[in-house]
């Protein structure tokens, strides 16, 4: 469900999950290539949607075709960092915080509908100047983010096409009955110092990743200082129907192109591949990620990259 968040109560203890523990706090060593990404660093601003702020990061030059990077639940836009700036060069790239999330400002209701939060990523567009090569940007959304993108496209149709990474599209509705809230009011523990939260940071849907280095990264950013301790930023009180109702038929009226890429270990999509696949537009590409769970992001990031160079490349040609 999401890029990455932190433990749900209830879940069985697995030191696996929670690679970050024995660290003590010590920052992990990442690859040459890793730390060459982070150096280019995004221009940071904020724009208004309804009254929140969102969090904006932007990369590369104004005027070229425009990528929007939308991250999964309970992320937030840095989870990207490692990511855009292997497409800085030819594109003019953008990334936020979906409100509630990262650095962006939390709403008053509490209540996060995937329809406000699809607006946020339509506002992108101009305040990060993403259609000014007189083209649509085209955007790459991980896990929960291919949904939100997926129903900004059907009412607004601001994309060029979409890309979701690991979307676990539902291939049945779901009555209105069985549709149940997630709350993340758990999430409110105050820590004592930033090793203790570290410690307690994890992937989900539960999963092993042996790229220390993205965890480490993707959890101090998960992280704000509260006085003499340490909380997760991602707004406690956030309320959101994860289990939204899909039906098939809203995909195949799509008005853009679409790639799909998923892991090819995910405990989300793979077991239910075939019938994601069979209610994806007629002729979307379907890739599969080798030794890639759920969070792709985290698990290969270099294949991934190549592989939506890839598509990049075919679309422009």
């Amino acid at each position: 469900m999401s890029e990455a968040t932190v433990v749900r109560a209830g879940l069985a203890s697995a030191a696996s999950y929670y690679p970050l523990g024995p660290l003590n706090g010590a920052v992990p060593p990442a690859p040459a290539w890793f730390n060459a990404a982070l150096q280019i660093e995004p221009e940071r601003s904020v724009f208004d949607a309804d009254g929140i702020p969102i969090e904006l990061l932007t990369w590369g030059e104004i005027g070229k075709p425009g990528l929007l990077f939308l991250h999964g639940y309970a992320s937030h836009a840095d989870s990207w960092r490692f990511i855009a700036p292997f497409f800085s060069s030819d594109y003019r790239c953008a990334a936020i915080s979906w409100s509630g999330m990262g650095k962006s400002g939390h709403r008053a209701d509490n209540y996060y509908e995937f329809s406000t939060l699809g607006l946020q990523a339509v506002a992108a567009i101009t305040h990060a100047q993403l259609a000014a090569s007189g083209r649509r940007p085209i955007v790459i959304a991980q896990s929960l983010a291919g949904v939100i993108s997926t129903i900004a496209a059907l009412a607004h149709n601001p994309f060029e096409a979409l890309i979701p990474i690991d979307t676990g599209f539902r291939h049945t509705e779901i009555p209105e009955a069985d549709r149940k809230p997630v709350r993340m009011g758990h999430i409110n523990r105050l820590y004592p110092d930033i090793a203790s939260a570290l410690a307690r940071y994890r992937l989900s849907p539960d999963q092993d990743c042996e790229n220390l280095y993205i965890l480490d990264f993707l959890a101090r950013l998960s992280l704000r200082q509260d006085g003499t301790g340490w909380r997760w930023r991602m707004d406690p009180k956030l309320t959101t129907d994860i289990r939204i109702c899909w039906s098939p038929e809203l995909l195949a009226k799509l008005p853009c192109k679409m790639a799909y890429l998923y892991g090819e270990r995910s405990s989300l999509v793979a077991p239910r591949l075939a019938a994601i696949t069979n209610i994806l537009p007629a002729g979307t590409p379907v890739i599969g990620i080798p030794d890639a769970d759920h969070n792709v992001l985290a698990d290969q990031p270099i294949a991934l990259i190549a592989a939506l160079r890839a598509i990049l490349a075919g679309w422009r040609e």
